[in-house]
């Protein structure tokens, strides 16, 4: 009986994930190339069902892999045109996407500085009473719902504002000094 070491083991699943990834792509269409297999692999294995591509330029160089934010746009497109991955329009500055190939929910937030952020709701499952019928010749395919958030007239307690609040403070006091 072979005794693997972990090092061993983690090579064997990633071959595994990587093949799967192959089979994948091939399924849609795609070739396999060593870009699309780390973005495949980067899009699939995280448990966020949304993604932007400046958020997965950061993972993808996190592990390690060099690659243009360029080539992560063309991936994603790629990848949007066959139904890998769809697009997802919440009146932001970034585009995102949505891994899971059904309906997405999510609280689409910008807070005072101007950074967009995403609350995904993925566990939330919407109940339509009556939906719209569609012209003659189409049908629904998918249901997207974004919710967008504002910050009550309270005082605001973002943590990236906080902390956007607490540089500003201290800017202020070090002027005065």
């Amino acid at each position: 009986m072979l005794n693997y070491t972990e090092k061993t083991r983690s090579i064997l699943e990633r071959t595994k994930q990587e093949k799967s990834y192959r089979e994948l792509l091939t399924h849609y269409g795609l070739r396999a190339t060593r870009q699309r297999l780390t973005v495949a692999a980067q899009i699939f294995d995280r448990t966020d069902p949304l993604i932007d591509a400046e958020t997965l330029y950061e993972d993808v160089a996190l592990c390690g892999n060099t690659m243009s934010l360029a080539t992560i746009y063309n991936t994603l497109h790629h990848f949007a045109k066959v139904g890998l991955i769809r697009p997802v329009s919440c009146h932001a500055q970034k585009q995102l996407y949505a891994t899971a190939r059904n309906n997405s929910v999510f609280f689409h937030h910008t807070d005072q500085n101007g950074q967009a952020h995403k609350i995904s709701m993925s566990a939330f499952t919407p109940n339509f009473k009556k939906l719209p019928t569609p012209p003659d010749g189409y049908v629904i395919s998918n249901i997207d719902i974004v919710i967008h958030l504002k910050t009550k007239e309270t005082k605001h307690e973002c943590a990236h504002c906080k902390l956007f609040q607490a540089i500003n403070n201290f800017s202020a006091h070090i002027k005065r000094i």
